[in-house]
């Protein structure tokens, strides 16, 4: 093989030029955090795909708050860094959101929900990118279940045949402040990233 080695004088000081710009945009100071918004546990141990953490609990919230959807939901496997305590840079928040993806809302029925939140478990407490981070919704998780989600060949959800790990599942009424019990036939606003939501 051969190397090219000639360049344009013009292309390269172009080249130059926008990357100058993009430091200057990846600088720039969108947000303060008081705390270490975190991927890790207090030992530095990875836990944001088998955990709750503050990180893809801001993720989530942010979600939700953005789009005002009713509820907001991250996977473990979208978040990719930590942000330090002090000024929030465009570059940090690249660092956590690596990927092209773009905040959308999806209508969804309750039992998609309750459904995506078994599937987001179901290899639980081993770390699997499908773990989600949650907002506007709360639920009770007993890990002492055997799941019983049903997986095709590529290992995407089917159905639950037996015993769900999931249960009491409620929303956040946005209006009065309480949370109510989900219904399942009825319909929901659910923000997230691109990829996920076009997963499920």
């Amino acid at each position: 093989t051969q190397t090219y080695e000639k360049t344009d004088e013009e292309i390269t000081k172009y080249i130059a030029t926008i990357n100058e710009e993009y430091a200057k945009l990846g600088e720039r100071k969108i947000g303060v955090s008081e705390v270490s918004l975190t991927t890790l546990d207090e030992q530095g141990n990875r836990i944001i795909r088998n955990a709750e953490t503050n990180l893809g609990d801001f993720c989530a919230d942010a979600y939700r708050e953005i789009t005002g959807a009713d509820i907001g939901f991250i996977n473990g496997g979208g978040i990719r860094n930590d942000i330090d305590t002090g000024d929030i840079t465009f570059n940090e928040i690249l660092g956590v959101f690596p990927f092209a993806n773009k905040t959308c809302i999806s209508e969804v029925t309750g039992q998609q929900i309750v459904d995506m939140l078994e599937y987001g478990l179901v290899f639980y407490p081993e770390e699997n990118g499908s773990f989600q981070h949650v907002s506007g919704i709360k639920f009770d998780f007993d890990p002492q279940i055997k799941h019983s989600v049903m997986l095709d060949e590529n290992q995407e959800f089917v159905s639950v045949e037996g015993a769900r790990r999931v249960s009491d599942v409620e929303v956040l009424n946005q209006e009065t402040g309480a949370y109510e019990p989900i219904v399942l036939d009825k319909k929901y606003t659910l923000a997230s990233h691109s990829y996920l939501l076009m997963e499920y």
